[in-house]
Formats: C-alpha cells, sequence, structure tokens
C-alpha cells in the first residue's frame, strides 16, 4: 500500500533496473524496496540508499518480504537470510537486529494486525509473536494428527476471521486455528490450476485466489 501522495514519487525513484519483489512504505513515509540480489533500497528525504550484505547488516542480497508492525518496526524476510527486524525508534538501519540464528527461506509473510507474523517458508509455516520473539514452526495443525500436504509454503494470510489461508504447488491449504481442522484443495476438487500465486480478502470477506492458470 503505496500512499497517493507518493505515486508520482515512486515513478521517478532512481531505482536501478533490477527485480523488485516487495514494496513498503513504513509510517515515516520511507519506500522500501526489496530486491533479487541486490538486496534492499531505502528512498527518504529525496535520497535512495542500497543495503546488501557487504554494507550493512542484512543476512541475504534476495528480499522477499517487507511488513511493518502495529509498533512500527519494519520485519525484512529474505530468501536464505535471517528474518530481521528495524525497531521503530532506530536511527539509522545499523540498528537493525536479529532475533533468530535460523537460516529461513522467507517465501511469503502475512501480520494480522495484533502480536503475530506468519511465515511461509519452504519448510513449514513459522509464527512468530512480535512482543517476545517467541516462534512456532507448524508442519499441520497443533494436535498434529493432521499434516500440511507438503511443507513448502509459497503463500500465506490469515484472514478476518481467523482462518489461515496457505498455498503452494500442489494447492491451497486452509487451516481452521478455533476448530483446529485442515482443508486441502486442488485441481481435483475445483481449482483451476495447483500451483497458488496470490491469497487476500476483499471488504465483503471473501477470499481471493490466483494460480499461475
Amino acid at each position: 500500500y503505496i500512499k497517493e501522495k507518493n505515486l508520482e514519487t515512486i515513478r521517478k525513484l532512481p531505482v536501478p533496473n533490477i527485480a523488485i519483489i516487495s514494496l513498503l512504505e513504513d509510517r515515516k513515509n520511507r519506500i522500501w524496496i526489496g530486491t533479487y540480489q541486490k538486496g534492499l533500497f531505502c528512498y527518504e528525504n529525496g535520497k535512495m540508499i542500497q543495503y546488501t550484505t557487504k554494507n550493512s547488516k542484512i543476512t541475504s542480497n534476495s528480499i522477499w518480504n517487507l511488513k511493518e508492525d502495529r509498533y512500527g518496526n519494519l520485519w525484512i524476510g529474505s530468501l536464505g537470510g535471517k528474518i530481521q527486524v528495524l525497531q521503530s525508534d532506530s536511527d539509522n538501519f545499523n540498528a537493525v537486529i536479529t532475533p533468530f540464528d535460523d537460516i529461513v527461506y522467507a517465501l511469503d509473510m502475512s501480520y494480522d494486525g495484533g502480536d503475530k507474523m506468519y511465515v511461509g517458508t519452504v519448510f513449514g509455516l513459522l509464527v512468530i509473536d512480535i512482543t517476545n520473539y517467541k516462534k512456532t514452526l507448524y508442519l499441520g495443525n497443533k494436535k498434529g494428527n493432521q499434516t500440511f500436504p507438503q511443507p513448502l509454503i509459497s503463500n500465506v494470510y490469515k484472514d478476518k476471521r481467523g482462518i489461515i489461508w496457505l498455498g503452494s504447488n500442489e494447492g491451497l491449504t486452509i487451516w481452521n486455528q478455533k476448530k483446529d481442522t485442515i482443508y486441502y484443495f486442488n485441481k481435483e476438487n475445483g481449482l483451476c490450476d495447483n500451483s497458488i500465486k496470490g491469497i487476500t480478502e476483499d471488504n465483503l470477506n471473501n477470499i481471493w485466489v490466483t494460480t499461475s492458470n
């Protein structure tokens, strides 16, 4: 989501010819640009700064996801790096912290507006409490009697009812956390294609799912 007043600015940003993977405007009106293999760019006060593994503390040059939590902290999910956080009261990017030692392929991130950050990885669903950095990795439901069809999760979305939607190359997984029940859909039972590319919710609480076909 980019504020309308900054749309013209974005069109004129001095970004080199690179693959842009993620984009975020934070509450301080900084524009963050995550790229493939070229690190993280920040546009602020008319200046563009590039952060890479060579000149900063970021742990990967492929920045796949950028999210801002309710405290104004910037969450950075990379491909083959570590999940990092730039806290809202930080004076500069040198203050970015790395709460976890794990190398993560963060394919997608969803923030529920409260205390939980949901990260789809190549090996399960990672749920992080943003208040204390406690993390839990799920390969299925909490009871342990149902597993996700495959560990790789390329898309994750938590809707307003609290239901978690997970996408992969093998279809769509729906986790009703209240009932702790998992449902699975693929091309054989309704999807037009098994490769999920996007999941979102409209104002009427309908869930929209895009695929490769």
